[in-house]
């Protein structure tokens, strides 16, 4: 291991931690402004959120032991996730391995928090997650479908316009995915938002809130993250870049997709959402028939 990867290791580590609500606070100000509101006074305002929540003390309604116990196992398993995408990034080794161990963390971390959402008081809460789970089963099978896709795609890329095709296909699916799975409109949890108090996480406060605050956008931002390292991987092979080059890409094209979601989200706020089930159905479908059929069909 050169010493060019040893420093784009805690680089990424670094970018992991800080960037995601700091890149929230910015979509805050985007939303605000596509909306016409004022919004945040700064783009650190969710960092200054996080900071006052986490000092003030530990208040809860719901079992004690149980909140702590899920958190603590959601923030360790978004920590480890985020060690593992830097490591990966950095060596830039598409071994399928670390991909299966990073979807993997993912299922997990999402279950966790349907857990969670269930032993919330709020009926509206536990309405809700019987839709996020239907949602989350069909959308975390074509995360995995299309994350392996694009990794195949890869593999198999002999740099031909066939492979290309078949890389494009691959990445534009899992992009779709990344943004359902970050439960964003139409796919958001809904019924579990009223105005005034986002009620899966009603119950909590202080510390236990600002974590859960946090956990939530790491996971988010390292969702983002995972086509982005297809995408340098490729680039760093074609334009043979250095580890902390590479590592700087990711994080840059990851907080680019990360807005990109965040203005979609906001331009289709009214979109309705008994379709969202049948749109993954039907845009999962034809993903995956037309990377079989270019792949079965196109002989160059």
């Amino acid at each position: 291991m050169n010493l060019s990867t040893l420093i784009s290791i805690p680089i990424s580590i670094l970018l992991y931690i800080f960037l995601p609500p700091l890149l929230d606070g910015v979509e805050r100000k985007v939303k605000a402004d596509i909306q016409s509101r004022i919004g945040p006074p700064t783009i650190l305002q969710t960092w200054y959120d996080i900071l006052k929540l986490i000092s003030k003390e530990v208040v809860l309604s719901m079992n004690p032991r149980y909140v702590v116990l899920t958190l603590s196992l959601s923030l360790t398993m978004l920590i480890s996730l985020a060690v593992t995408i830097s490591y990966s990034i950095s060596l830039l080794n598409l071994d399928m391995y670390i991909v299966i161990t990073v979807l993997i963390l993912l299922l997990a971390i999402h279950s966790l928090y349907l857990i969670l959402y269930i032993f919330s008081s709020n009926p509206f809460s536990i309405v809700g997650t019987f839709r996020i789970a239907t949602i989350d089963i069909l959308n975390e099978a074509g995360l995995v479908a299309f994350a392996i896709l694009t990794a195949v795609s890869i593999s198999i890329s002999r740099a031909s316009p066939k492979d290309y095709l078949l890389l494009t296909i691959a990445l534009t699916a899992l992009a779709i995915a990344v943004y359902v799975s970050q439960r964003r409109l139409p796919y958001d949890l809904h019924e579990a938002e009223p105005e005034l108090a986002s009620g899966a996480i009603i119950e909590f406060s202080g510390a236990v809130l600002g974590f859960y605050t946090y956990s939530h956008l790491l996971e988010r931002y390292i969702l983002a993250s995972i086509p982005m390292i297809f995408i340098a991987y490729v680039m760093s092979n074609m334009l043979r870049l250095n580890p902390v080059t590479a590592t700087l890409m990711v994080h840059v094209l990851a907080s680019l997709i990360y807005m990109l979601y965040a203005v979609i989200s906001a331009l289709i706020g009214r979109s309705r959402v008994n379709l969202a089930v049948k749109t993954i159905n039907l845009i999962y479908f034809l993903a995956i028939a037309i990377w079989l059929g270019v792949y079965i069909l196109w002989n160059p």
